[in-house]
């Protein structure tokens, strides 16, 4: 994040890395000087080691720039750009509790760095960051709801003149280099840049798609006769969410029928029956599909449970051999040693080498050994598999 002194103009830049931001200040330098023909007078930063190396030292030196850093744990010298950055976390978990996911918060701190360059910062009166710096004022007409139903005009790339010249998308925001608006295909999940953009300012499908976390429980399962039924509260669920419907049971307390109209009855769902054999068998009823508040097919929504062959080695028993990490370690074990000699027998079928004498001055590249567990779909061990890489 980096912010003018005298405009409060803010610029963000999402980093994989600190390692990054060297290169990213030398950029901004060159834009700086470009597009308003100005300098770069002082840069004043933390005492993080991201800015106080000798990169950006010599970077400095070369160009004339007063390098300025505060006090270790002193925050209070860097309280501006401190108070922008809690402003900008603010508008950002504004944005993403509203209408989109935490995912999307690359997305919602370009929009928060694009909104608050636009409003009246409190030390320059009534003018803005964005008439401050570039000298007109911003325009507001085109904003719209962030992450709101959006649908861009695509009559251009339609495969036919009576395909849908849209597609459903939610608003990501305004593109830096277009004069448009960035949009999310629900469908997809392509983003669109277009200018002609058709707006719902009131419906929001991320957010529509969320389901209650906490979920009370107003009743107990019971016991009813010889066979097991599930006693849950009427509840109002959204319009997005689907149940299977149940067959309703109509053994019932007496009492049940003295019950004021206007006290909720609980609804008596009967589970369908298992064969017979599988309830000797296990006793457990199969784990029913999970409702999540996203559009995506996964597994566990459509009641698929297998073990995943990524964490199969913690579910595998203990007489797998383990993964050695030195050769030395793996002579001494049979099931790696055979693999090696495999792998041994394989390279002297294929000719992959041919023995020479070392020529004078020669660099000899060196090979090490690489070992794997190779597993089935279903996560148990199909062998053990050595191989020599140079």
């Amino acid at each position: 994040m980096l912010i003018d002194d005298l405009t409060h103009y803010v610029w963000t830049f999402p980093l994989r890395a600190k390692s990054d931001v060297f290169q990213f200040l030398v950029a901004f330098h060159a834009y700086i000087q470009t597009q308003f023909n100005l300098s770069l007078l002082a840069l004043q930063s933390d005492n993080g080691k991201e800015f106080d190396n000798h990169a950006l030292r010599s970077h400095c030196a070369a160009h004339g720039i007063a390098l300025r850093l505060s006090c270790p744990y002193t925050f209070a010298q860097n309280g501006k750009a401190e108070r922008i950055i809690r402003t900008l976390n603010d508008c950002i978990r504004s944005l993403l509790l509203h209408a989109m996911p935490s995912t999307f918060w690359v997305e919602a701190l370009s929009t928060a760095t694009y909104l608050i360059n636009r409003r009246p910062c409190q030390t320059s009166g009534t003018s803005t960051p964005h008439e401050l710096l570039l000298g007109a004022p911003p325009e507001y007409s085109h904003l719209r709801v962030f992450g709101c139903l959006c649908f861009p005009n695509q009559s251009v790339i339609t495969l036919n003149k009576l395909s849908a010249r849209s597609t459903p998308c939610a608003l990501l925001g305004y593109p830096q280099d277009h004069r448009g608006y960035r949009c999310l295909d629900l469908q997809t999940r392509r983003v669109i840049t277009s200018r002609h953009v058709v707006f719902d300012e009131t419906r929001f499908p991320f957010l529509n798609s969320t389901t209650d976390k906490n979920p009370t429980i107003a009743s107990t399962p019971t016991t009813v006769s010889d066979e097991t039924v599930i006693i849950q509260p009427i509840q109002t669920l959204p319009v997005s969410q689907t149940i299977t419907p149940s067959v309703q049971t109509t053994h019932e307390p007496s009492s049940a029928t003295s019950t004021s109209p206007s006290i909720p009855q609980p609804t008596v769902l009967r589970p369908p029956t298992p064969p017979t054999t599988q309830l000797a068998a296990n006793n457990n009823p199969p784990p029913a599909p999970t409702i999540t508040g996203h559009p995506m097919q996964t597994r566990s929504r459509a009641g698929i449970f297998k073990p995943n062959p990524k964490y199969a080695l913690v579910t595998t028993p203990s007489t797998m051999s383990p993964i050695p990490k030195s050769v030395r370690a793996a002579l001494q074990d049979l099931n790696w040693r055979l693999a090696m000699a495999a792998e041994h027998k394989a390279l002297l079928r294929n000719r992959t080498w041919r023995l020479v004498d070392r020529s004078p001055g020669a660099n000899v590249v060196t090979g090490e050994w690489i070992f794997k567990h190779k597993l089935n779909r279903d996560g148990s061990l199909e062998r053990y598999k050595a191989r020599w890489v140079v």
